[in-house]
């Protein structure tokens, strides 16, 4: 039967041991509680710059400057992930450490096991989407995300830059366009294809052009009416819907009531003057 003791080997005993962890490709190290290293992986040695041998009796602190200390926290008792950023040689990162209590075989802990998780890459892009929404959000359709990260994260910054891109540029185009229609420049109607809901914003607008020109024409026509002028036929009010509609009725209906009688008594005038 096994003894729970075998669980709880100290650090010295066990140091022989912790050769299994050098293959692994995230940083792991083992410190007693004065913080001085008693072990350091390959991948460690590699983050922080030295030869493993070199690591030996070091401090812990010497070698990487944090908000957070994973080896306080796990004496303390805590032993979740400890998010924090931190100075290696110079270096900025955002680790979060995953400390493990060591302890000899009479309970008593000689020593923290530590393995660092680097999400660096992932904390910077997530800094960079939250400045981003806060930009957009305050009005500025202009700012875009600088790429700091690498790797996947710059293909996710990139995208969202895209994204932006493919969203603001049918909302600029609306934007001129009502800019000018506000003016009483009327631009022609947008053309070429669009994808999916901007082609109902493109007919939306559209219909509105077409509806202010067909009133400008009509209100041309009645000024050609009163001049006595060729005027083009007028508009048919089944085109048009609710205030447009009622605006070509009622344009119609003064050309009928006032224009129309107006011009036919200038003709009768007319005659009888010249018979």
């Amino acid at each position: 039967m096994t003894d729970d003791s075998d669980e709880k080997i100290a650090a010295p005993r066990r140091q022989k041991d912790f050769s299994a962890l050098d293959p692994l490709q995230i940083p792991v190290f083992v410190a007693d509680q004065t913080r001085r290293i008693i072990y350091a992986n390959n991948a460690f040695a590699k983050l922080v710059g030295r030869v493993g041998e070199q690591l030996k009796g070091a401090q812990i602190d010497s070698l990487i400057r944090s908000g957070k200390s994973g080896i306080d926290c796990a004496l303390a008792g805590d032993t979740s992930g400890i998010r924090t950023w931190a100075t290696v040689g110079g270096k900025k990162y955002f680790f979060v450490y995953h400390p493990t209590l060591i302890h000899d075989p009479t309970g008593n802990i000689t020593g923290v096991l530590e393995t660092i998780e680097d999400l660096t890459e992932q904390q910077l892009a997530l800094q960079t989407v939250e400045a981003l929404v806060g930009k957009v959000k305050a009005g500025n359709l202009s700012a875009r995300a600088k790429a700091d990260a690498g790797g996947d994260y710059r293909l996710l910054l990139d995208g969202i830059n895209e994204m932006l891109d493919t969203l603001i540029a049918p909302l600029n185009v609306v934007s001129d366009y009502i800019d000018r229609i506000s003016r009483g420049d009327l631009p022609g109607q947008i053309t070429g294809p669009r994808n999916g809901d901007f082609n109902s914003i493109r007919d939306s607008l559209n219909r509105c052009i077409k509806m202010i020109g067909g009133i400008a024409g009509e209100v041309d026509n009645l000024k050609r009416m009163i001049l006595g002028e060729p005027a083009e036929e007028r508009q048919n009010t089944g085109m048009y819907q609710g205030t447009f509609k009622d605006m070509i009725r009622d344009v119609n209906e003064l050309i009928e009531a006032v224009v129309i009688p107006l011009n036919e008594l200038m003709a009768e005038l007319g005659r009888k003057v010249f018979h």
